[in-house]
This record gives structure tokens, sequence and C-alpha cells, in this order.
């Protein structure tokens, strides 16, 4: 009885023993905890504001967030006492900030502004994985360990654990141990490739200035997909539909990182037609003139390394590749440079010479993209051979794939 009293009374000893430790420490990346104790709400908004209005001279978007998350009714708010929607709207307005922050995390403005976050929003308690996704593309840097000391980590269960050793040691993390991390929970590329997404919707046109976080995304995929002895179902479903959105984007770093992961991931893995399918559209509809050599180039290496996933070329993909003005052109270079491309012009033009053999719909598209493709390319006699056997063949079969009588011999 004696022990159920003692141990009723300690779990009532805990709520006061942390409110005493509250009162003489304040979590902050400016100050020692005990100095920042000693600086009220109003002294911290102000320091909030100072940095908001030298972020709003650098990019005007910071405006909109003047009457929100800085705004003077917000001194007041304690969000443990707030209704669900409010807390809803406020993780909201949160994570939109931290997309428009991130291009500017170095700076001392940006650090004051997270200072007011700290103090009034417990963003290092109620926002810790947008906060922590914030903070890594900078992981080596002393600011990033100071965001993490203040980091809420409950114990070795925590999903934020792996990070213990940088709130207890003060030294920055190794991009070993992102990537090790990454490779043993494959929830956290999903995790971050959605917030990337959304940062680059949120900045539309000025998604360029996400370099960091589309860097730190890029290097540390293929870092996984180069340390995985065999790449599994699991990772490719956690990273594709970040790489399918890239592979689009407006963003030209973002399109370029793309095409990055989607070669290794060709190279490690063998991912399933409709998959390869969609890939193959996205770059061909890619709209960046300075990456048609890397789109022609990932093209030529997904039909070398999963030709037998790939095999015929469907009418939809074809259809796609054919609305490609671009590509004519671009092969000829990407072919001038020295690489073969034999392996695309053959699926391609195999295609389209079944689909005038079988006097399709679009038969003069098919027609004029094929003298498109011949007049650009220079072929040597081996490739021009190939060229005249899928002629050839669709002659004589009728539709039927190209590939399917070719000689090994002849590649």
């Amino acid at each position: 009885m004696s022990t159920s009293l003692a141990a009723q009374l300690q779990r009532l000893a805990v709520p006061a023993t942390s409110a005493l430790y509250d009162s003489r420490k304040k979590p902050s990346i400016l100050f020692d905890a005990q100095a920042a104790a000693g600086k009220d709400r109003e002294v911290i908004y102000d320091i909030g504001i100072s940095g908001l209005q030298e972020l709003v001279q650098l990019n005007p978007a910071f405006l909109q967030f003047e009457d929100t998350l800085f705004g003077k009714t917000s001194i007041d708010l304690q969000r443990s006492v707030e209704n669900k929607e409010l807390n809803r709207k406020l993780d909201a307005s949160i994570r939109k900030f931290f997309f428009h922050l991130s291009p500017y995390f170095m700076l001392q403005p940006a650090h004051k502004c997270l200072e007011w976050l700290i103090r009034r929003y417990s963003i290092h308690e109620f926002n810790r994985a947008d906060f922590v996704n914030l903070i890594l593309p900078y992981h080596e840097t002393l600011i990033f360990v100071r965001c993490v000391q203040v980091l809420h980590i409950a114990g070795k269960n925590d999903p934020f654990a792996w990070l213990h050793g940088v709130k207890k040691s003060g030294a920055p993390l190794a991009k070993k141990s992102i990537v090790n991390h990454a490779a043993g929970s494959l929830g956290f590329l999903r995790s971050y490739g959605e917030f990337l997404e959304q940062a680059v919707a949120e900045l539309d046109n000025r998604a360029n200035v996400l370099q960091a976080m589309i860097a730190f995304y890029c290097t540390t995929t293929i870092g996984v997909l180069d340390g995985a002895d065999q790449v599994g179902e699991n990772l490719v479903v956690a990273i594709i539909k970040t790489l399918v959105k890239g592979l689009s984007s407006k963003a030209l770093d973002f399109t370029a990182a793309s095409y990055m992961i989607v070669g290794h991931l060709v190279s490690k893995a063998t991912l399933a037609k409709k998959t390869l399918e969609k890939i193959l559209q996205r770059l061909a509809v890619q709209m960046h003139p300075s990456l048609t050599g890397n789109a022609v180039m990932l093209m030529v290496l997904i039909l070398q390394t999963q030709q037998e996933q790939i095999g015929e070329l469907s009418d939809a993909v074809i259809a796609t590749i054919m609305s490609a003005k671009w590509l004519p052109q671009a092969l000829g270079r990407v072919k001038q440079e020295g690489v073969s491309v034999v392996t695309l012009l053959r699926a391609v033009l195999g295609k389209c010479l079944s689909k005038i053999c079988r006097q399709d719909e679009d038969l003069e598209l098919c027609k004029r993209f094929c003298e498109g493709l011949l007049l650009e390319i220079t072929l040597t006699e081996d490739e021009a051979r190939v060229v005249i056997q899928s002629v050839l063949d669709s002659y004589f079969h009728k539709g039927t794939t190209a590939g399917e009588t070719f000689p090994s011999s002849t590649f």
C-alpha cells in the first residue's frame, strides 16, 4: 500500500518539477537556456519581428506571415490549450513558412524568426518532423546542432532518437549517418520527398532557390541506392512518386536531380513496365532545353537496362515521344558526342514502322518523325544495318515487334 502511495505521489510530483524546470530554462537557438529564460515573450517577439522584417527585404513573400505567425495577438497564444482546428491551421502555416525559409536558413534573420517560433509555437515539440526536414540540408553546420539540441526527444523509441547523438555531443551530423538512417527507415525518404514536393509547389516559379533541399534529397537517395545490395520494392515505392513529380517539374534543379536518381535506380533495380512507361513519357515532355541531352541519355539507359521489362513501346508512349519535337535534334547531338543511341532508335523506329505498315491513323506523323530522326542522326554501317533490318522486319511482319527478328550478333 505504501509503495502504491509513493508511486502516486511521484506521478503527482512530475508536473510540478517540470514547471519549475521550464521556469528556469527556456529552449533557444540564440541564447543558452538560462539566459533565454530571463527574456520574456515581448523581447523574443521583438527579436522575431526584426528577423522577419529583414527577410521581407530579401523576399517580399515573407509579408504573408506578418499578421499570422508574427501577429501581435500571437504573443498570448498557448498551443497546448487551443483546439485541434486552430493547431491544424498553425501547423500548415508553419510548414509553409519553413518552405520559404529554407533558402535563407543560414542567415541570422532566419534564426531570429525561429527563436520566436520556438518560444511561442513550440515548434520543437509540435512540429518536430517539419522542423527536422527544414534543418537537415544543413546538417554539417553548427546552427543545425543548435536546432537539434532544442528538440524534445523522449527516448530510444522516439522517431527522432537517431539524432540523440547530435543533441548530446554537439557535433554536426555526418552524411553517412543520414544515409544509414534513410536505408533503415524508408518512411524517412517518403516523408522528405513529400516535404520537397510541397515546397516546390508552394514556391512555384521560384522553386529553384530550394537548391539545398533538392541536393539533400538527391544525394541521400542516391546514397541509399548505391549502398543497397539489392533494391527492393519498398524502396522503389518510397521514392517513385517524388521522382515522377520531379521529372516534369518546372524547377530545373528538381528535374535534374530526378534524372540522376532515376539513372541510379534503373541501373540497380528492375521496374514494372507501367512505371517505366510513365518515366519515358515524363522524359519526352520535359520542359527544360538545357536538359534535352540528359533526357535522351536517360531514355537510352532505361531501354538498355530495362529492355525485357519494356518490350515493345506502347501506343501511348510512342505518341508522346513523337510529339517531342526536340527529340530528333537532341538524339543527333548525343550521338555526335559518342553516345550509342541504337537501343532507343531501334525501339522507336520499330514501333513507328509497325504503325506505318498497319496504316494507323497517325501514319503521316509516324512518317515525318522517322524522317526527322534519320535526317538528324549519322549512322555507322552497323547502325544503318540495324535500321534497315527494322524497316524490312516491319514490312514483312506487318506490325509485329521489330526487335523480335534481330539476330543478337547485330548488336
